[in-house]
């Protein structure tokens, strides 16, 4: 199950967090067994009229850190990279 659900009504909150609490979460990023969920953070969907890329990280060349970001939106950064590679801009 992915780390992030769209839903739309308490009942499926309810049942999405049952699934999710106390269970592995496994993605790219998690070791092999992935990692316990032990908290569901639940947010208002915001829609807009634009999408941008933002990704606030470590630059642990530098021990600094580095935000990403790009115009061409709603794609992970990977995808970006391979799609739009010009518009991905970083300091």
């Amino acid at each position: 199950m992915s780390g992030i659900q769209l839903v739309h009504t308490p009942e499926e909150v309810r049942a999405v967090t049952s699934m999710m609490a106390g269970k592995h979460l496994m993605n790219r990023y998690t070791p092999t067994k992935g990692l316990i969920c032990r908290s569901v953070l639940i947010m208002e969907e915001v829609s807009f009229s634009d999408k941008f890329f933002v990704l606030l990280s470590l630059d642990t060349r530098t021990n600094s850190p580095m935000l990403t970001y790009s115009k061409q939106g709603g794609h992970p950064l990977e995808r970006l990279l391979d799609m739009f590679p010009h518009t991905v801009k970083k300091y």
